[in-house]
Order: C-alpha cells, then structure tokens, then sequence
C-alpha cells in the first residue's frame, strides 16, 4: 500500500505527515488542473471550441487574465456559473452569452455540460485592416471646416432605382397617403471603421449631428461602463467635433466604406442638394466592431439597446461579414442576431448576400467506402491588399463538415507550384503528398501545425493548422488556417501561383468551403500534371455569417445605372468584372453569392439595385489630385456598387416600412418582401437561391397590408 492509500485508510501517519500529503495532493491538482493542456483539454471539451487559437488562449494564458467570450448553451444557468466564478455577463440572448472573464475561469466552465460552444473576442485595440477600393488616399493635407447645407426638394431624389418605384414613395398615390422617409426610425450601421460623421448628408437642417451615438470598439479607451472597453460619442460630443472644437475623430482605409453605405441608407442630401438615402430622416447610431464573433453581438445588443431606450424601431444594416467559418449558420454570431431580432417587434438585421459567386467556394460530395475526392484551391491570391501586408500572406481557412461519416476520415496534403509569364505556362512543378491528417484523431490529441513540405529542398510551402469540433446536429467541422509560405520564399515573386490539394478519403456525405475559391480546370489544361476530374465546384450555399441564418436579411443587387459623370466632369462607365457582357439596367449583379433553401428559408431574400449609386464620401477625400474618376460632381460623393451598397438600400426600405408598421416583426417584413417583388427575365423564376423572391418593389412593399397577429383559441389567424 503506498503513501496515499494509507493517508485514505487512515494509516498510522502523523499528524503532520497528514497535513504535508494533503498539501502536495493540492499542489498536484492544481498544477495539473489549471497548467497542463494535455489533461485539461478532454476530446469533448476541445470540440466545444469554435476555432484551435482560443483553445491555445485559453490553456496558455495567465489564469488570471481576462478574456472576451461567447458561449452557447442554457442561458439562465450559464449567468449564475459566470457570476459564481468572478465573471462578468455582458449580453444575453436565449442560448448566447457574452462574457468577461478570468482564463482560469473559463478552464473551469468548459468541462460543464451547460457549456456547448466557446468563441472568443478580438483583444487588440487597433483598426482590423481593411482592402482599399479605387485606391483611395485620405488627405491628411486638407483642412476641416464645417460645410453649408443645402436644402433638398422633393425632385432632387436621385439614385436611378426607377424600376423598384423607389419613386414612388416621394409623389404620393393611393393607397399611401403620406410620404415615407424613415422618420421615427433608427438605422444601426456596424462596419470596422467610424464613418465621417461630419459630412452634410448627416446632419439635421440646423446643422447639428443626427447620430444618436456612436461606439467605436478598437480605441483602448473606456469611457462607459456596460461593455468595458471602447469609445463613445455623445450628440455633444459630435456636435463639439462637427464644429471643429475638438479633433478625436479618425480615419483609416475602410471610413469611405461606411460613410458611403450610411449615406445609401440615409443620407439626407444636405451636401449637394440631392443624391438622397432611402431613408432621409431616420436617426442614426454606429458601432465600429472589432472583427469577433464577441464583438459583433454586443455591438448589436447595444444599437437594439439605444432603440428600446428611445421607443422607436431599429433596422441594422451592415455592409460586411466578419466570419471565416461553416457557411452553415451556426456561427454564434449568426444565432445570436437572430435571436435578438426575434426578441420583439420593430426590428431587422440586414446584411449582403457577398460578391464572390464567381470565386468557386463551396463543394458537396458523397464518398462510398474506399473512394476518395481531390479538391484543388489557390491560396495565392494577388491583390494589393496582401501583397501591402506581407506578414499576414496569406492565412486562409478550408472548412469541412463530414456529415454522417465513418470513424476513419483521413485528409493528404500535397501542392503543385507553376510560374507563368504573359499567360504562357511554362514551368509546373508537382508535390508528392507530404502530410496526412486523420481528422478523428484530433479529438484525441492537442490541435499541431502540421507542415506540407518540398522533399526535394525540405522547403514548407505550406503550415496547416486544424482544429475539429461538433456542430449542432451532432456532425464533425473540421477547420483549417493555411498558411502558403510560398512568398516571398525560396520561390519568391516568379512563384505567381501555388495550389494546395486535399485529398480526403472515408465514407459519408460532406461540404467544403474555401473562403477564396476551389480550383477548377480553366486554370491549367495539362491533364498530365494537373487532374483532369476538376469542375466540381457548385457555388451553393457560401453565404457567410451572419448571412446564413433565419430572420436575417439578406440583400442581394442588380445593375441600376451604368454611367455617370464623374468631378471633372468625364463619363464614368461601369464594367462587369465576372461576365463577358457589359452591364445594362436591369441585368443581374453576376458576382452576387447564391445561398440555400435547406432550413426552409431563401436567402438572398430580395434583389434591389446596388450597382450605380450615389454615395457619401469622407470629407477628407474631397480635392483629390488623382484617381478622381470615381467622385462624383460636388466632389462630396463616389459610386458604391455591389451588396454593399444594396444592402443599405434594403436597410432604408426596412426603416420605411417600420415607419408604416412599427408594430410588424422581420417575420412580417420577410413575407411582404416574398409576396410583393417580382419576377423577370433576369431573375427568372422565383423563389431562387440567386435572386431570392426576385425584385423589390417599394411601392406595392409599403402598399403591402399588415394586420397584427391575433391570437386566438386553437391557433393563431
């Protein structure tokens, strides 16, 4: 019998011999409870976690410092654990909380079944980076003075959307009898930077802010206690910027963004004395988010907050998805706003359906038992946008859910490298497979980088790190952060593309997603080297979060207007990148990403126009010396186009019908938009998961009537 056991059968020890062991057995739980990954991360606690980083947070960090986190599970029982252990509940939804809390806490709280899911929030303080459209520099050189005002008339409503008789709402006719412009409203907008709040189109007749507040969450500093971290500006604290009393406000790349898409929703027209919003005189809040599944749920807890505080209908509208993940709707996110929205009437979330339907970025197959299936991608993508930021060249994500499959899932890497010059191939080089990976092992085994590697030169071409987890209908999701080190490497810039291939072998049923695209063979022709079994990819179901999910809205577009004068001007002319035809009014936006109808919901929900419209610009990009083709004349605003800017436009209309039923739900505002627009030779039959339920239509959409759910005995009516 060794010492312990004597200690527990009450051996003939001393009292303080008893004593030292019970201390050493202490000191051995803790150190082994708390210290060790290897003990602390049982294969069902890692698959609780939504990506392998916070899994090395979490058992890396300090136990005692602090994390931003969302968790999924019984809500009710998960605000007391959280309390119980010295943790804060930021938000709540019916199965999300959002947390503040010590690492050592959550170690504790993940081993609990309460516990489903585990995401965590973005931590540094700084601007998340962003792609720069048209190349626009901000002019640090120009001085800031307060621009005039400039009275708009009800003739002045200039954005070309003819033909979703957006103009209608402006000359009244039966059966409206008022004209709608979004008053009595609030319009959330969330993007990764904090719009130019001083432009015109954003302000009231007298010239004093519209913007009820704004949270920017990147800026260290706290000035509100609810959510601990972050900037607010009051009304007066605006108002004291507009004038030029003090100078807090800052820009990065992405400020144009947002100010052109608040300027679609609800630009006055102030600026120029036209190029209205939807919604004119709607009032305003922004939350610049950081870039987390975390962050995003508060900042729409809090814009609902500033609603429900005013006693007025809320439409959110953002221009962006934040996620790489699942394209399946189980982002926390996603069901976190969703169930937000739900909580009462008089709100909506609108977000774009995307501009990557021609980047091949989904795949659904089918495996017999000893089959396999190649999937080919392109990690290499070369845009400026990668190539100005090197040291972050370039990570992206391969996402895979094994549906129904077997125990034995296994993945083999390898590569193929080709250089080419004036689109002549002329030198391919094939990587025998390097690295394997049995995607059920990871359940038993910390998440590892593992290497795809040139035997010939021992080079790492690529670093793979995976991290598996369940998803909610008891299937596998397999994440992969790939890294090509390709550039800028032994390969160097003649390396112009480098195509990873997974080969997965195991019976079952899976999707794949690549958040840049799948390979097909448009891109290399030699069967020899290259596999010839290429076009697969079917474009289903890449809509990211929150995109994915019931009671979002999601907007996709068509081309409006084709042309206009720029500045100086000129005649600014519009290209299709994503087709051989030109673009005309009317056709179809090719690039718009398709969704699905498999939870019995159609996503896009509706197409309104979105490529061609007038939108505000900071003011910092006004007097530019060059690249001015994309300012228009008065020199205060560019043309947004793409689900971007339709997605502001579906926002505005949101706020317009809200302000004709403020007691309607976005269940209600879902069915009038499928029962109102239309079909055409565009669309063509409807519902589809390219054109939703076809074009909207503004006029019949707020001529659409709305009558209160009565809840009556046996049902409701």
């Amino acid at each position: 019998m060794n010492v312990i056991n004597m200690v527990r059968a009450g051996g003939r020890l001393s009292n303080k011999k008893r004593e030292l062991l019970f201390l050493i057995q202490i000191c051995l739980f803790v150190l082994f409870s708390t210290s060790q990954p290897g003990v602390a991360q049982s294969p069902e606690v890692r698959a609780k976690f939504m990506y392998s980083g916070i899994i090395d947070s979490c058992y890396t960090w300090p136990g005692d410092r602090t994390m931003r986190v969302a968790l999924k599970g019984d809500t009710e029982q998960l605000t007391h654990l959280i309390a119980d252990r010295g943790g804060d509940v930021v938000s709540r939804t019916a199965s999300i909380v959002t947390a503040l809390l010590p690492v050592k806490t959550l170690r504790q709280l993940v081993e609990l079944p309460q516990v489903e899911l585990v995401d965590m929030g973005w931590r540094k303080f700084e601007p998340p980076l962003t792609f720069v459209p048209f190349k626009m520099k901000i002019n640090d050189s120009l001085p800031y003075t307060p621009l005039p005002i400039i009275p708009v008339t009800s003739g002045d409503w200039e954005y070309g959307v003819q033909e979703s008789n957006m103009g209608n709402v402006v000359t009244i006719r039966s059966p409206l009898t008022k004209r709608y412009d979004g008053e009595g409203v609030l319009i959330g907008v969330i993007e990764n930077a904090v719009l130019d709040f001083r432009h015109p189109d954003f302000l009231n007749a007298d010239g004093t802010t519209r913007f009820v507040s704004i949270w920017d969450q990147s800026i260290a500093e706290v000035n509100q206690s609810v959510y601990g971290y972050g900037r607010f500006w009051s009304p007066e604290d605006l108002n004291r910027e507009i004038q030029g009393e003090t100078e807090d406000f800052r820009e990065n790349s992405a400020t144009w963004h947002v100010t052109a898409a608040a300027g679609v929703a609800a630009g006055s027209g102030y600026a120029a004395g036209k190029y209205c919003g939807v919604a004119p005189k709607a009032r305003l809040v922004q939350v610049s988010v950081l870039p987390s599944a975390t962050n995003l749920i508060e900042a729409v807890r809090y814009i609902y907050s500033v609603a429900d505080s005013l006693g007025i209908p809320c439409v959110i509208t953002m221009s962006y998805n934040i996620a790489q993940d699942y394209c399946d709707g189980e982002n926390l996110s996603a069901i976190a706003i969703s169930e937000m929205v739900g909580e009462k009437p008089g709100r909506a979330f609108i977000t774009p359906a995307g501009n990557n339907n021609h980047f091949n970025r989904h795949y659904r197959f089918n495996l017999t038992q000893g089959s396999k299936k190649e999937i080919w991608f392109r990690c290499s993508p070369s845009l400026a946008y990668y190539a100005s930021k090197p040291e972050y060249a370039v990570y992206k994500h391969f996402a895979l859910v094994p549906r129904n499959a077997k125990k034995n899932v296994v993945m083999h890497f390898s590569t193929l490298l080709y250089r080419n010059e004036e689109e002549v191939r002329l030198q391919m080089k094939r990587i025998p497979e390097s690295a394997s990976l049995n995607v059920h092992s990871l359940l038993s085994q910390p998440t590892r980088t593992i290497a795809v590697t040139d035997p010939a030169t021992a080079d790492t071409l690529f670093t793979v790190k995976p991290h598996l987890h369940y998803r909610s209908d008891s299937t596998l999701g397999l994440m992969l952060a790939i890294q090509d080190k390709t550039k800028g490497g032994r390969y160097g810039s003649d390396s112009l593309a480098t195509l990873l291939r997974v080969e997965i072998e195991g019976e079952g049923s899976y999707e794949a997603w690549n958040d840049f695209f799948l390979m097909d063979a448009d891109y290399l022709q030699d069967s020899t080297v290259y596999p010839p079994q290429l076009h697969h990819a079917d474009n289903e179901n890449s809509m990211e979060a929150p995109a994915n999910r019931e009671n979002i809205i999601v907007a996709g577009c068509y081309w409006n207007r084709t042309e206009f004068p720029d500045v100086d001007g000129n005649l600014f002319h519009f290209e299709d990148i994503s087709d051989s035809l030109p673009p005309f009014p009317g056709k179809l936006m090719t690039t718009t990403q398709r969704g699905n109808c498999r939870k019995l919901y159609c996503s896009p929900i509706a197409l309104v126009p979105g490529n061609g419209l007038p939108a505000a610009i900071p003011l910092s990009l006004r007097g530019l010396d060059n690249e001015r083709f994309p300012i228009l004349q008065g020199g205060l605003h560019t043309v947004f186009t793409g689900t971007s800017s339709a997605t502001p436009v579906l926002s505005g209309v949101a706020a317009l019908f809200f302000q004709k039923n403020p007691q309607a739900t976005s269940e209600d505002l879902q069915q009038a938009l499928s029962e109102t627009s239309y079909a055409d030779s565009y669309t063509g039959p409807v519902p589809n998961d390219r054109a939703g339920y076809g074009k909207l239509d503004l006029f019949r959409l707020l001529s659409w009537k709305w009558q209160k759910e009565i809840k009556v005995e046996g049902g409701r009516r």
